[in-house]
């Protein structure tokens, strides 16, 4: 069985081993890219699929849609928080 150094423990390394059926790895690294960041819903939904993969259940549809959906979720706030911003700059003149 493979390991991964903490050192290559980022997205794209999860995602390669996703791509070569080693869902377990993937996990292992979305689980620690999670507690380093848990506010990344994408990866909860990414590590939900590899959960579902290794009991041996697509759950890549509705994992997808949560990924899009907590993607989607995280742009709207950061136009928000644009938005707030622009509101608050003062104005030259």
């Amino acid at each position: 069985m493979m390991t991964v150094d903490d050192a290559f423990q980022t997205e794209t390394m999860a995602r390669i081993f996703e791509s070569q059926g080693h869902y377990d790895q993937a996990a292992a690294i979305y689980r620690s890219l999670l507690a380093r960041e848990p506010e990344r819903g994408e990866l909860a939904a990414r590590l939900a699929r590899m959960e579902a993969l290794q009991r041996g259940g697509g759950g890549q549809p509705v994992a997808e849609l949560m990924g899009e959906w907590l993607d989607l979720l995280a742009r709207m706030r950061k136009i928000r928080t644009l938005k707030r911003l622009q509101r608050r700059k003062p104005t030259a003149g």
